[in-house]
């Protein structure tokens, strides 16, 4: 199995890192910035998605979202990853509208600083700690699978957005999107990104 993690512009240098260490555990790692390889899984990790998009531009924004909607090439998105699969925001000034695998949106994406740590989500039946660095909440009706759920709310912008069961890992297809790290989670989470890497989460 090739795997393509983003190690461009707007990657967090710890989550690349980290994902291509466990992912080298499963198959065969790339990296990739601005070309888009051919590979059998793509992950973008943590990071600034206006700023992997920016970096990325429209034209391989809609080439890699055609390689997973069309082709069906999996996509692990995490935290920026996930931001950047979803519906696009602040479209007036970025190009995260080019890149969207499932039409879910942050309910308060104003508000999306909501703080970093440690948080507890129910995975299946399994509850865990998660690291958590300003995710996305996941909101919309596009068929996905609620994979895990958040117990815990991380609330430093007041927002009126409680994360209290708000969906922390969803599922579509061949698309999985995080919004905690599971690469930088311990064993727990490793064993989650795995999971997904091999398509059995």
């Amino acid at each position: 199995m090739k795997i393509a993690v983003y190690t461009g512009k707007g990657s967090a240098k710890e989550s690349a890192k980290a994902i291509m260490k466990i992912s080298s555990k499963v198959g065969q790692v790339v990296e990739f910035d601005r070309n888009i390889p051919n590979s059998d899984v793509y992950i973008v990790g943590g990071g600034s998605a206006s700023e992997i998009a920016a970096n990325l531009g429209a034209e391989n924004l809609k080439e890699l979202e055609s390689i997973i909607l069309n082709d069906k090439k999996k996509y692990i998105g995490i935290c920026a990853g996930a931001y950047l699969a979803i519906e696009g925001y602040w479209t007036d000034r970025t190009l995260t509208g080019y890149f969207v695998l499932i039409k879910a949106h942050h309910p308060d994406i104003d508000s999306w600083r909501r703080g970093v740590g440690w948080i507890k989500v129910k995975v299946r039946e399994e509850e865990m700690k998660m690291w958590y660095e300003n995710g996305p909440l996941f909101e919309g009706n596009d068929g996905f699978e609620i994979i895990g759920r958040f117990l815990e709310d991380i609330n430093e912008t007041d927002s009126k957005y409680n994360m209290i069961n708000a969906p922390a890992i969803i599922k579509k297809d061949n698309i999985v999107l995080f919004s905690p790290h599971p690469e930088l989670s311990g064993q727990t989470g490793k064993k989650l990104l795995l999971k997904a890497l091999e398509g059995s989460l």
